[in-house]
């Protein structure tokens, strides 16, 4: 069982995980497999168990929309590379930490979209294995079954409607 994962003090000061294990291949056609990692430039913080139960359930939020105001917040997006042994088609096996880190590049937030509580009802994750012209270079795994579980969820939940803007 692993030990909850604490409250982060914003959305710009948090890491976030990919847990489907993406192909990737190279220009000299090896492919490797890999999971997203998202990390932010300023650092990771969380607040102590006491102060974030103090805070109000829409905290991430409103701090997003203050800490944008004062200027951009980058993250670091890059790839932890399977070994060879590593399970690649299981969310919920974790790879150890030490596996090699592949930079990608730098994407940097400057505000919040105009319409977005309209835009929040009508963005989707879709983790389905469609393949978009521009991106042929990756592939999910042969069993990516937890991918399309979530993708159906997400679809669902698109098709009711959603009833508040998730950002």
């Amino acid at each position: 069982m692993q030990t909850p994962k604490p409250s982060p003090a914003s959305f710009a000061k948090e890491t976030y995980f990919g847990i489907t294990a993406l192909r990737f291949i190279n220009h000299a056609g090896v492919a490797r497999y890999g999971r997203h990692r998202i990390s932010p430039e300023s650092g990771v913080e969380h607040p102590s168990e006491a102060a974030a139960q103090g805070k109000d359930a829409n905290y991430l939020f409103e701090e997003l929309t203050h800490r944008l105001a004062t200027g951009l917040i980058r993250f670091q997006i890059a790839v932890q590379i399977a070994n060879e042994r590593d399970i690649v088609d299981d969310a919920t096996v974790h790879w150890p930490e030490e596996r090699p880190l592949i930079p990608l590049g730098t994407v940097a937030l400057n505000a919040r979209a105009a319409d977005n509580e309209l835009q929040q009802r009508h963005i989707i994750f879709d983790s389905s294995a469609r393949r978009h012209p521009d991106f042929t270079d990756t592939t999910l795994p042969r069993r990516p079954s937890i991918c399309a579980t979530r993708c159906r969820a997400f679809h669902e939940n698109t098709r009711r409607g959603r009833t508040r803007a998730v950002c």
